[in-house]
């Protein structure tokens, strides 16, 4: 698609390199939403969310729980402010978004959908998994255990997440102390 879109530009404005780049940008909105940002992109802040995620963080740092975790594809979407389709069409690719207290949250989500979320949320750490070959639960433990939260006590969407995925988590950190998030997501 891009090699067809250089074409198509160089035959438009065959001389003029402005006119030929500009009109390579409207030609190529595939190549843009499939881009991971670079430095010279403008990245959302959290005050630019749909949501109300400033009020949620402030919900986090009144609660009891040292973290949140959305996994659900609508709390997902409220809390990055970006949609993953793929989450509610394949029910195996998780997404998670976790939020400890005092620090930025970060996304742990299939390699596929890095660029675009990349692209569109406002959450600057992003962790992924290769979909068949790494298991979510494991880069959400190895999150967890980084956050210094492997004993910690986390409120993630018990409704949501399957028992398999629950199982799996609970295995990897026999310490954790898991409880519901959905009373701080309907708040």
């Amino acid at each position: 698609l891009t090699r067809s879109c250089a074409c198509i530009t160089r035959l438009l404005h065959p001389t003029d390199p402005v006119k030929s780049k500009a009109a390579a940008n409207v030609l190529s909105p595939w190549k843009r939403a499939n881009s991971i940002p670079t430095e010279d992109t403008k990245m959302k802040k959290i005050e630019d969310c749909l949501g109300a995620v400033v009020r949620l963080r402030g919900m986090l740092e009144h609660s009891n729980y040292d973290a949140i975790i959305a996994c659900s594809p609508e709390n997902v979407r409220y809390t990055g402010d970006v949609m993953i389709d793929t989450q509610t069409a394949i029910r195996d690719r998780l997404a998670f978004i976790v939020w400890a207290k005092g620090r930025d949250p970060v996304y742990v989500l299939c390699q596929v959908e890095e660029g675009y979320v990349a692209q569109n949320t406002w959450i600057k750490e992003i962790r992924s998994f290769k979909e068949f070959v790494t298991k979510p639960t494991d880069v959400l433990a190895d999150l967890l255990i980084d956050l210094g939260l492997d004993r910690g006590h986390v409120a993630i969407e018990q409704e949501y997440i399957a028992a398999k995925y629950d199982r799996e988590l609970r295995a990897r950190l026999p310490h954790l102390k898991l409880n519901s998030a959905e009373p701080i997501f309907r708040a």
